[in-house]
C-alpha cells in the first residue's frame, strides 16, 4: 500500500511505496515562482506568534490536529491543513513559510529607470 509523504523543503505531497527506503531518494527541486496554490492567510487559536507577528517557520512544525485554518484566496473558504493537502497536494504552511522567507530577503526599494 503506497503512503503519502510531505517534502520538507517545498511541502509537495509525494506517493512512495513500501519498498522505497527512507531518506532523500529523490532530491527536491525548489520552485522559483508561484507554481503552487498560496493561502491568502492563516487564522486560528494555535497559530504561533513571535514578537507580535506570525511565526511562519513555527507554523510548519505544528501537528495536523492544530486548530489552524488556511484561507483560500478565491472564495475565502477556511480549510484545515489536511484539507488543503488533500485538495492541492501541497502543505500550505510550508508554502507560506517559503513565500515569507522570500519577501524578507527582498530589498524594500525598487529602482526604476537609470
Amino acid at each position: 500500500m503506497p503512503k503519502k509523504v510531505l517534502c520538507k523543503n517545498c511541502g509537495t505531497v509525494s506517493v512512495v511505496s513500501d519498498e522505497q527506503e527512507e531518506g532523500d531518494w529523490l532530491k527536491c527541486i525548489l520552485l522559483d515562482g508561484f507554481e503552487w496554490y498560496m493561502p491568502a492567510g492563516v487564522i486560528g487559536p494555535d497559530v504561533p506568534v513571535k514578537q507580535g507577528k506570525i511565526d511562519y517557520e513555527g507554523l510548519t512544525k505544528l501537528p495536523m490536529t492544530a486548530k489552524v485554518w488556511f484561507i483560500f484566496p478565491i472564495n475565502q473558504k477556511l480549510m484545515t491543513r489536511k484539507e488543503w493537502i488533500d485538495g492541492f497536494n501541497e502543505d500550505p504552511a510550508t508554502a507560506l513559510a517559503m513565500m515569507r522567507a522570500r519577501m524578507t530577503n527582498q530589498p524594500n526599494v525598487i529602482h526604476i529607470g537609470r
